[in-house]
């Protein structure tokens, strides 16, 4: 029977690779894009920020209209909204006065196509038959973590060979995915979605309860501490360190992507052994040390290494969050993955949102502009320095909110008998 399935579960890990370039694609365009056309910082920022946000709606407001009416229709929708997005993005500088106008409702229909992946991919390779439902949650999973590295080496090696005045024909080549996954989709077999079946309390019962306050903030910031440095690494590595834009993307997000993958892989195998929260409790406080460590740093090879290891130490707070809600409150419904992705996106759009605006305006801050002076940086450099900086806060806010989860369950003995 399973074998019926191997084009939808093909078409599934497809999707997630999708998603990666959706996440993972623009920021590594941000020196081309802002070379090309002048933007800031801060604009290019926005984009991200209005990705995640866009994603976080989509979120909220078509989970149950997909439950409703099956998978196929919205993952067609999904793969056709990626695919008509890159293509806008692209051609943007050549079809609007202004390309940044272009560049927003590009990064809305991307973005919608990658919100509902991300609600429907998951409960899809759920609903498959298989021998073992851990293994294919932990390769779907992982399969983002890959499509990252492969979106990170192939853009960053289109840009070092075609030159990087030729950025929108690299977007418009990302295109092929999603339309080659429309298509595969059509084709595909699809399950019922059994959502439905699951009995869920009143949304009203749950939401106050200190469980799930604290596992929205834990997502929230979790999700700051892995997408800031997906965001921001490539171009941090670029001005900041002065490398090489190829050797500043292969071996510094591609390696954060490899140890993500490599990280949630380990969980999915081993993960009932291994204690979650005081884990991600542990790769939080080291997350800090890698973001410090990138902050403070004059040799490339530190930078470069403390960013793949925030790969692995981040790798975790995003699913991690999801699975110590649902421990928590076992009897709640689709909501709760709901409101949770909901406040992950908005940790991931607002956290690196919030670090490239103190990235811009970093020079006009008159200490901060006499340090800058007095070491001998660009104030391009300061801007870039002082924004990874900021993003300290973010795994030492998450190491913070896990420890009073852990906190709160050894007190009421229901998670730590």
């Amino acid at each position: 029977m399973s074998e019926n399935y191997s084009l939808t579960r093909a078409s599934a890990y497809m999707s997630f690779f999708n998603q990666a370039a959706v996440i993972t694609l623009i920021p590594l365009l941000f020196i081309p894009i802002r070379e090309d056309l002048g933007l800031s910082y801060l604009s290019l920022a926005t984009l991200v920020s209005i990705n995640f946000i866009v994603q976080l709606i989509t979120d909220l407001s078509l989970s149950r209209i997909a439950d409703k009416y099956g998978f196929k229709p919205f993952l067609l929708l999904s793969e056709a909204l990626i695919f008509l997005g890159f293509i806008l993005f692209s051609l943007s500088p050549d079809i609007f006065s202004n390309p940044y106008q272009g560049f927003v409702i590009g990064t809305v229909f991307f973005s919608i196509g990658g919100g509902l992946g991300e609600i429907l991919i998951s409960p899809l390779i759920n609903s498959l038959p298989t021998k073992s439902k851990r293994g294919s949650m932990a390769f779907l999973h992982s399969v983002y973590g890959i499509g990252q590295m492969f979106v990170i080496i192939i853009t960053s090696f289109s840009i070092h060979l075609a030159g990087s005045r030729h950025w929108r024909i690299i977007v418009a080549c990302w295109a092929i995915m999603p339309l080659i996954n429309f298509f595969m989709y059509l084709k595909a077999r699809f399950p019922k979605s059994s959502r439905e079946n699951i009995k869920a309390t009143k949304i009203g019962q749950d939401l106050l309860k200190p469980q799930f306050i604290l596992c929205m903030l834990i997502i929230f910031f979790g999700a700051g501490v892995e997408n800031t440095m997906v965001q921001w690494s490539s171009a941090y590595m670029e001005k900041a360190m002065s490398l090489p834009k190829l050797f500043g993307d292969s071996l510094g997000i591609f390696m954060f992507a490899l140890m993500l993958s490599l990280c949630r892989l380990m969980f999915g195998i081993r993960g009932n052994k291994i204690n979650l929260p005081r884990a991600m409790l542990i790769f939080s406080v080291c997350s800090v040390f890698c973001y410090a460590a990138i902050t403070l740093t004059s040799f490339p090879a530190v930078a470069l290494t403390a960013c793949a290891f925030t790969g692995f130490f981040s790798a975790m707070l995003w699913p991690g969050s999801l699975l110590l809600a649902n421990e928590s409150l076992p009897h709640s419904g689709a909501w709760l993955f709901a409101f949770l992705a909901f406040s992950g996106d908005c940790g991931a759009a607002f956290c690196p949102w919030f670090s490239g605006l103190l990235s811009d305006k970093a020079d006009k801050i008159p200490v901060l502009a006499r340090i800058a002076e007095s070491s001998g940086i660009t104030n391009e450099q300061l801007g870039m320095r002082s924004g990874m900086a900021l993003s300290v806060l973010y795994p030492l806010l998450t190491a913070l909110f896990i420890y009073l989860y852990i906190r709160l369950g050894k007190k009421s003995k229901e998670l730590f008998p």
